[in-house]
């Protein structure tokens, strides 16, 4: 929700979402969302927004500062797995499986224009990023790790990625 501080989403199951699963926005601040599984977020054509950016995300964190996205298990999403902004957030150990089914230009795990972020992507497993071709027809950008728009001061470190369609490169930024 909106203006959350303080707030621990943990140990929770959520299914078969119309349009996202979590979604936490600023100005929130220590925000921890753990070990929670979210299958089938968003993967009906059609149902999200181009305006919206948490539309069709499994997880989406907006924080001002202190936010921690650990050992969610992230399967069959309509655009991203973890899309997060903000300031002194953390993405480790996340397991995330078949994302951008229906919206492309994202990726497993993604962020925007935040260019002094110390944010931090670590020992996370992303698989199977789909390459959306609904619409248009043409080549999707599908990304593992996407950091867009100027995103900056992330270290991104021990990640795997693999099965990656479309022009989905590993790291892009």
């Amino acid at each position: 929700g909106w203006y959350s501080f303080n707030t621990l989403i943990d140990n929770n199951t959520v299914t078969n979402s119309m349009c996202g699963a979590i979604d936490v926005r600023g100005p929130a601040s220590n925000i921890t969302i753990s070990n929670n599984v979210i299958k089938n977020t968003g993967m009906f054509q059609g149902m999200s927004s181009f305006y919206d950016p948490a539309d069709c995300n499994a997880i989406y964190l907006e924080a001002a500062g202190n936010g921690t996205v650990r050992k969610n298990s992230i399967d069959s999403s309509g655009y991203i797995g973890v899309h997060f902004g903000g300031n002194t957030i953390i993405i480790d150990s996340n397991f995330i499986n078949h994302y951008c089914a229906y919206r492309n230009d994202g990726g497993g795990i993604y962020a925007y224009n935040y260019p002094n972020s110390n944010s931090t992507i670590k020992n996370n497993i992303i698989l199977n990023g789909i390459e959306s071709r609904t619409g248009s027809g043409e080549l999707a950008d599908t990304h593992g790790i996407y950091m867009d728009g100027g995103q900056g001061g992330v270290q991104i470190f021990n990640n795997t990625i693999a099965h990656v369609n479309g022009t989905g490169y590993g790291l892009f930024f």
